[in-house]
């Protein structure tokens, strides 16, 4: 009896060794999903990829694909994916968000250009996708024969960055002339002075004015304006005395006055007349009735032939007709 046990026991020894040795053996995984982490992958790109100004817009396409390595005996859902970057205006558009084996998604945002972005020297984010999905398969038991039905998650992640950077505006191909400065005015010859500011004579009823020439000046020479209170005088050289200027002033006159001799739009005399030697001679009497006009011939020669004179009133120097 003792040796049939023996043989019992030593039996039940080999199968459990067996046994063991089968455990130790199997691997239980020949055929279920191998995830790599590579299952999606993304590809960001920008446009334009440089700027120049805050408000330019950079739209940002991100293009997404789902392509796992399949195994034999194993199936795969597809992949529920999703992106995230920032800085950006908004969301990110998708057409959508699951995908099957081996298709793929174009999603685009966008984002506006800050005074901070040109500051900084340009604008970089980095885009992230995310994938979900579920493989089905069969798992061995460690026996040849008995095998299990299996469903695992899967979880995966790819990343993509891009930077756009600041650049100079382009410069114009159009030439710009060169900025010419303007030559200093030239230093004007010094106006030399006609007239001595004396007013020897001033008649108020014929509105008549004698001016006197300084020493020295040349008659002949005299082709100036002359203007009283701003207004235009007429005047010419005296025929009785060559050093005085003789010279008709406007009605509107009132003194004091300013008196200005110009030449070529440069004043060369200004100054001020009181009125002190303006007077209002008396009416020339004729040969007979005190109230009868002088004659004509009482009268110096007539410096304007246009005019026919009333009477004539004596000048220190000349005879002036008035009318």
């Amino acid at each position: 009896m003792k040796k049939y046990r023996m043989i019992r026991i030593f039996i039940f020894a080999c199968l459990t060794i067996l046994v063991v040795s089968s455990l130790a053996s199997c691997d239980g995984n020949n055929t279920t999903y191998q995830q790599t982490g590579s299952e999606v992958s993304l590809d960001k790109t920008a446009v334009p990829s440089t700027v120049t100004k805050s408000g330019e817009v950079i739209t940002y396409t991100y293009k997404v694909k789902y392509q796992p390595t399949l195994v034999n005996s194993v199936t795969l859902s597809r992949a529920d994916i999703s992106i995230s970057d920032s800085p950006l205006d908004g969301p990110i558009v998708c057409p959508k968000n699951m995908l099957a084996s081996g298709e793929s998604v174009t999603c685009t945002a966008t984002y506006t250009v800050t005074e901070t972005d040109i500051a900084a020297g340009g604008v970089t984010n980095k885009a992230k996708v995310m994938g979900s999905f579920t493989s089905f398969g069969k798992k061995e038991t460690c026996s040849f024969t008995s095998t299990k039905n299996t469903t695992t998650f899967h979880f995966v992640e790819a990343t993509d960055s891009v930077t756009v950077s600041v650049t100079a505006p382009a410069q114009s191909n159009v030439e710009v002339p060169p900025v010419v400065q303007p030559a200093p005015p030239a230093n004007p010859e010094p106006q030399v002075p006609i007239l001595t500011g004396d007013v020897p004579y001033c008649d108020l009823s014929s509105r008549a004015i004698n001016l006197r020439f300084v020493d020295g000046f040349v008659p002949t020479d005299f082709n100036h304006n002359l203007t009283i209170g701003g207004e235009p005088m007429g005047c010419k050289v005296s025929e009785a005395n060559s050093t005085i200027l003789s010279c008709l002033y406007p009605p509107t006159t009132v003194f004091p006055a300013s008196i200005q001799a110009t030449l070529n739009g440069n004043i060369v005399n200004e100054f001020e007349f009181s009125g002190a030697t303006c007077t209002l001679p008396d009416r020339p009497k004729g040969p007979g009735d005190e109230n009868e006009p002088p004659v004509v011939d009482a009268c110096a020669n007539d410096p304007s032939p246009d005019c026919l004179p009333i009477y004539c009133i004596y000048h220190p120097f000349e005879f002036i007709c008035t009318n």
